[in-house]
């Protein structure tokens, strides 16, 4: 049986996201490599694969193409503010990844997904029980009802399962919004003062 997994934001190859988002790694390859095993440590070769954007930083499609052929699963990238529409194609026609695009719909075990890079505050089918997943945020967005951050800074450097997501949704539903006098959520600190929670940058 074929898992599904969702991620984002892996920003591979980027020097300063490491520093930006409090990353503990030392340099890119360390990152990278990091980022590699712990994906290929869940995701096996026949599983389906969200990464919803900004999978790489700027690089030469040689590179580009040599960390992507070490990926397992099959992927769908639904395309970040820092993704190359050039880079992507060519990923495609070489058969490391199996799409792309600006926004995906799709049903996921009868669970109906709405996955944009973006947070939005409302979406197709919003109150009739969809899900919103995104990115971009690297783990400075709370989820909200049943919009939630996939990307690697939000779930300890690696992809979140489907049954994770449907968890996770499950306990927002009943319990109500993380809330930040708790401190913290899946890891990420908040502020006391519902702006949200306290960016790695802000961090000392």
């Amino acid at each position: 049986m074929k898992d599904i997994w969702f991620t984002s934001d892996q920003h591979l190859g980027h020097k300063n996201i490491i520093k930006f988002c409090a990353r503990p790694f030392s340099n890119t390859y360390e990152m990278n490599e990091a980022i590699i095993e712990n994906y290929n440590a869940l995701v096996k070769p026949g599983d389906i694969v969200y990464n919803l954007g900004d999978l790489l930083w700027n690089m030469s499609y040689e590179k580009a193409s040599f960390l992507i052929s070490r990926f397992n699963g099959i992927i769908h990238v639904v395309q970040g503010n820092h993704d190359k529409e050039k880079i992507l194609k060519r990923l495609i026609a070489d058969g490391l990844i199996e799409s792309y695009q600006d926004t995906l719909f799709t049903t996921v075990n009868n669970q109906f997904i709405h996955m944009y890079h973006y947070p939005l505050r409302s979406w197709n089918r919003a109150f009739h029980g969809s899900w919103s997943l995104f990115g971009h945020c690297h783990g400075t967005l709370w989820p909200q009802g049943s919009s939630i951050d996939v990307g690697v800074d939000s779930w300890e450097m690696k992809p979140v399962h489907f049954d994770q997501i449907y968890d996770a949704i499950v306990k927002i539903k009943k319990e109500g919004n993380p809330n930040p006098v708790e401190k913290r959520w899946n890891g990420v600190e908040f502020l006391d003062n519902n702006d949200g929670p306290i960016s790695s940058r802000e961090k000392p």
